[in-house]
């Protein structure tokens, strides 16, 4: 098991699935993020990107795809399976180099569902484990979380957006 699917799953409250495939349909779709993990402490959806460029840009054009690309189909496909209630939100956590993280936190610092951690921060137990023990997964904080809920991405779907 690897460094980042401890962090993310240590407090028993997080799933995850890697690789998961998101289908293009009806212009959504098409991709395969690194992980969704599944928070129910928050009652989230998370996508999980991880990336050790120094380019940002990449990353960046994906979560800025995010409506299209990974909530719409992810909350159409989960609310039809019963995997989650309509009310769960939805958002992104970008693992980055911690020498860029202020370039990520700039890029969507007017994003309340999207935030990023340092890779090394998953790597070293001893740095995180009281704080994600007891705190859940980083950017579900009530206060700083401001997504849409499931059901709101899923009627995007049924709306032909």
């Amino acid at each position: 098991m690897s460094d980042l699917v401890t962090y993310l799953t240590m407090d028993g409250q997080t799933y995850i699935a890697s690789q998961v495939e998101i289908a293009f349909e009806n212009n959504h779709g098409g991709s395969c993020p690194d992980y969704v993990a599944l928070d129910f402490r928050n009652r989230h959806v998370v996508v999980v990107e991880e990336t050790e460029a120094w380019n940002i840009q990449p990353l960046c054009n994906r979560i800025h795809e995010r409506d299209t690309r990974w909530f719409t189909p992810l909350a159409a496909f989960m609310l039809e399976k019963g995997i989650v209630s309509p009310d769960w939100g939805m958002r992104v956590l970008g693992i980055v180099r911690p020498d860029r993280i202020e370039a990520f936190n700039k890029a969507f610092a007017q994003d309340g569902d999207v935030s990023f951690i340092s890779i090394e921060e998953c790597i070293f137990p001893w740095k995180y484990w009281n704080l994600r023990k007891d705190g859940g997964l980083p950017g579900g904080e009530k206060g700083i979380y401001k997504g849409r809920s499931v059901s709101a991405w899923a009627s995007k779907v049924n709306q032909g957006e």
